[in-house]
């Protein structure tokens, strides 16, 4: 259903997803895999108290919250860099981060921080991922290195992708095999840690599969 939108609700080590309709209802589907159950549920009144508790926080107060998640996660003390596919979550933490960097710059005189942000991409020649990233690496100030892998070398990774995911999912193993190429080239280069904005896909049951743009 096109009108659908996603909550996902996280218990322990269970899960439950559920999909909200147009017509006030929404369907739910739980951690054990086997029951998909449509229920009746106000849901306009949970709505409404969504909206106003939203109302109730401020973009300063959203930029600051995932500001300070992102400076949490740069006190690394090995060389670092950013994954950039030039979409929405990757761009943001790469922006986010060279801007700390400059920031702890001019508090601290620590020379690292004044080394431009290094930051990585892969695709087939002339994937869009790559275009995109380039521009925005440009925009930010990043040291950017845009890969390339061709398709027969996907196809040979993908032994070695399935070893180390452990799962035959094809979705898992068609985002794993670029990775896992990039990865490679990355340790070849002693970048020790990466960076990367994720969760967007995930947070709207994965954009790739449903090409609606009546979201």
């Amino acid at each position: 259903n096109s009108s659908m939108m996603p909550d996902f609700t996280f218990r322990g080590r269970s899960w439950q997803l559920t999909l909200y309709t147009k017509d006030g209802t929404f369907w739910q589907i739980t951690c054990d895999g086997d029951s998909i159950k449509k229920m009746e549920s106000e849901i306009r009144k949970r709505m409404n108290r969504i909206k106003k508790a939203k109302l109730g926080i401020s973009d300063e107060l959203y930029d600051i919250a995932f500001t300070g998640a992102v400076d949490k996660r740069m006190m690394a003390d090995v060389p670092y860099g950013v994954l950039l596919s030039g979409g929405l979550d990757s761009s943001l933490c790469a922006s986010v981060i060279a801007r700390l960097k400059r920031q702890r710059f001019l508090k601290t005189g620590k020379p690292d921080d004044l080394e431009p942000l290094k930051s990585f991409s892969i695709g087939l020649e002339g994937a869009p991922d790559l275009q995109a990233a380039q521009k925005v690496a440009d925009f930010i100030g990043t040291e950017h290195y845009g890969f390339t892998f061709t398709v027969q070398e996907g196809i040979d990774a993908v032994s070695d992708v399935i070893f180390h995911l452990e799962t035959y999912d094809v979705t898992t193993i068609r985002a794993g095999t670029p990775m896992f190429l990039l990865a490679r080239k990355i340790k070849a280069m002693g970048i020790k840690m990466v960076m990367s904005g994720e969760g967007a896909d995930e947070i709207l049951v994965a954009c790739h599969t449903n090409d609606s743009n009546d979201q």
